[in-house]
């Protein structure tokens, strides 16, 4: 009998841990209006029926990588309000600059091995929406990958079959031109899990474009996605990393999150590929926690030196975290 009822207790305790956190998650729930993505604790339905919870801190891992990679990832489970074409007073922008900015690091790191200079672009810009270096616990080394598929070069599926072996989410940012063009890899990319982006219709610089014709390039190539494959993207790069104030209020004001990069390099140059001892020395020695990786999908030296990166990455005390962490964070 005592047995029987310090499990009955044991049961009570764990209902109201988990009661209370709902409440204090419903409490705290609310949709940013820039961003459109709930910023409070995250409820989702498992594959088993049952329900769990995780924080917009970094801590997803554990709930998204049910669906191993070569399943196609149901968005649905998430509580996403997708992007739509929203008509925006351009004068209610008039107090931010429409200089262009471009995207750049330099070689100054903290002690961590983090771009000091991606601190400056979240507390500057972090506010109209740029994410250029992911949020993680003190103390965890994480990192993603995306990839940038301006056009096909012949080494995507390479890339899918790499990221299907170990097991890893990550993002393809494509333009329209690649959706029309390359319609098996988009397929590939979307049933085998890994998140799609937008990369505009054909890769303009935004910065230096008018915003309808930023938004008109945004909205051709989402229009296009959603309904050749069913598929509606929700997070957004820049061609050439080039911005201002203005096009990140008012991208974010379409519903698109705007992922940039902490580490990129040149890969993309297809008539001058880096070496494959050159490649991995590149991405390895960035690796920091909360690094975003900017691979280009063309490039031939990334498809073979993908699968070894991500062993030693692995290797090196880092985890390659799962994308849906920077959809909903």
């Amino acid at each position: 009998m005592i047995k029987n009822l310090s499990n009955n207790f044991k049961k009570l305790f764990s209902f109201i841990l988990v009661f209370s956190f709902v409440l204090s998650s419903s409490a705290r729930a609310g949709f940013s209006s820039d961003l459109f993505v709930k910023r409070s604790d995250v409820i989702i339905d498992m594959p088993n029926g049952s329900i769990s919870s995780g924080n917009v801190l970094g801590d997803n891992s554990m709930l998204f990588n049910a669906t191993d990679i070569g399943t196609k990832l149901d968005l649905s489970r998430f509580n996403i309000k997708f992007p739509e074409r929203i008509d925006v007073d351009e004068s209610i922008l008039s107090g931010l600059s429409n200089e262009p900015i471009e995207t750049g690091y330099g070689p100054t790191r903290t002690d961590d091995n983090i771009p000091l200079k991606a601190f400056h672009y979240r507390d500057t810009y972090g506010d109209l929406g740029g994410v250029f270096i992911a949020d993680v616990k003190e103390g965890e080394k994480k990192i993603y990958l995306t990839f940038d598929c301006g056009y096909e070069g012949g080494h995507t599926f390479e890339i899918l079959d790499a990221l299907k072996e170990k097991n890893v989410r990550a993002v393809f940012f494509i333009t329209g031109n690649y959706a029309r063009d390359s319609e098996d890899h988009v397929r590939r990319m979307i049933d085998d899990g890994h998140i799609v982006g937008n990369h505009t219709w054909s890769h303009i610089d935004c910065a230096r474009s008018t915003l309808k014709e930023v938004q008109n390039n945004i909205f051709e190539v989402h229009d296009f996605v959603k309904n050749k494959f069913d598929y509606e993207m929700k997070l957004f790069r820049y061609p050439y990393g080039n911005f201002s104030e203005q096009t990140l209020k008012y991208i974010s004001m379409q519903g698109y999150k705007q992922i940039f990069w902490t580490f990129g390099y040149k890969d993309y140059d297809t008539q001058n590929q880096p070496t494959n001892a050159y490649g991995k020395m590149e991405i390895l020695t960035a690796a920091c926690p909360g690094n975003i990786y900017l691979l280009h999908a063309e490039s031939k030296t990334n498809a073979s030196i993908l699968a070894e990166c991500i062993d030693e990455i692995r290797a090196s005390g880092f985890t390659i975290g799962d994308p849906i962490d920077l959809l909903i964070n």
